[in-house]
């Protein structure tokens, strides 16, 4: 027979523990949509290289960030050296100001 001694109450730690800390390195997937727009048939099977998809939205619109799908937020395209990046301008839930 085994008697166990209790202890008291357990000690309450003042360590402060994420719930969410299991799950910051899982990988997402982050995208810009610049836009979306429907075309028959025909039109998709006549596209070449140099062809060009009109897109319904004007230069210096924002243009949506997704995380894996789900609409988070928006920005503007920037350019950085010789690549293209996103200045986050909202995140859904929270308007963001800019400073230049």
């Amino acid at each position: 027979m085994v008697i166990e001694k209790d202890s008291g109450p357990a000690e309450e730690s003042t360590d402060k523990v994420d719930p969410f800390a299991d799950f910051l390195d899982i990988p997402m997937q982050v995208r810009a949509e610049l836009g979306s727009c429907r075309r028959r048939c025909s039109e998709v099977v006549a596209l070449r290289a140099g062809s060009v998809i009109t897109l319904p939205r004007s230069a210096g619109d924002n243009v949506a960030l997704l995380l894996n799908g789900l609409r988070i937020g928006a920005g503007e395209i920037v350019v950085i050296e010789d690549s293209m990046g996103l200045r986050i301008t909202e995140i859904v839930g929270h308007k963001h100001g800019v400073e230049s």
